[in-house]
């Protein structure tokens, strides 16, 4: 409930259903309290009191609304940031995927690489040896 400015406010009015242990309610609390002041000569005190608690009241109330308000708008920012988070580390956890997968394709093609290098380094000697072997050969013609 919206505090009006008249009366007391629901918070200051003790238990919720507004009936305190004695079996008095608020109101009937609050005019033995304005007869009680009358008789003892404060009243005009307790007036002043109320006038300049009324302003602070009302704006304690105005100030409420506004928190509550900017309550919400900052869990609005928090569940749009946890979202952001979450949009994050799911990329972050594609992004080491791909690069475990990019690690494990460039070491087979590496070790490809080294197989083809032996390979050519092998067809290199078998090639020397054949040359080598055509000029045995071509000596062994010639002496022949």
């Amino acid at each position: 409930m919206v505090y009006t400015g008249s009366g007391r406010p629901r918070e200051y009015c003790g238990p919720p259903d507004r009936v305190w242990d004695d079996g008095k309610t608020c109101k009937q609390k609050a005019q033995e309290e304005r007869r009680a002041a009358h008789a003892a000569g404060v009243d005009g005190a307790l007036d002043l009191f109320d006038a300049a608690a009324a302003p602070v009241l009302t704006a304690t109330g105005t100030l409420s609304a506004g928190l509550d308000e900017l309550q919400q708008a900052l869990q609005a920012h928090a569940e749009a940031l946890g979202a952001v988070r979450e949009g994050a580390l799911a990329r972050v956890r594609a992004a080491e995927t791909a690069a475990a997968a990019a690690h494990t394709t460039a070491a087979a093609a590496e070790a490809e690489r080294d197989r083809a290098v032996r390979a050519a380094a092998a067809a290199e000697r078998e090639r020397e040896q054949a040359m080598e072997a055509k000029r045995v050969a071509e000596r062994l013609v010639v002496l022949c």
